[in-house]
């Protein structure tokens, strides 16, 4: 399901996250469960990028390693999500949330107009 800017922007925010001014949340999925799970895709300036990463390197024990290898750590194509078919993507992780105790995936590729394209998978465990 794609979802509004509201709905991503809330999402967002349940993560432990919030959107840069140059952000636009292109998709949003928030699956609620015993251990809940939420799929973003946004776009920023590159500034943003830096500056929404070093947010989530301070909230994390360690920064994220980017490897193309680990693209398949933001799952499969299902309901529009489809990471497979972003260019030039590489995908890190971190342990997130109170204790770390959640997953936080990250990937990030160049997108149009000099801008940076980032794709987040976030899952309780």
């Amino acid at each position: 399901m794609n979802a509004s800017s509201t709905d991503g922007a809330a999402t967002l925010k349940r993560i432990g996250l919030s959107l840069p001014p140059s952000g636009t949340i292109e998709y949003a999925r928030y699956l609620p469960g015993m251990d809940d799970g939420a799929w973003l895709q946004l776009t920023m300036t590159a500034a943003d990028w830096t500056s929404f990463l070093d947010g989530i390197v301070r909230k994390a024990p360690r920064p994220p390693e980017f490897l193309e290898e680990a693209n398949p750590l933001l799952g499969p194509r299902q309901d529009g999500w489809n990471p497979e078919a972003v260019k030039g993507l590489k995908t890190g992780q971190v342990a997130w949330g109170v204790n770390q105790s959640e997953g936080l995936n990250i990937g990030f590729a160049p997108a149009d107009g000099g801008k940076v394209r980032v794709l987040l998978f976030w899952h309780q465990t």
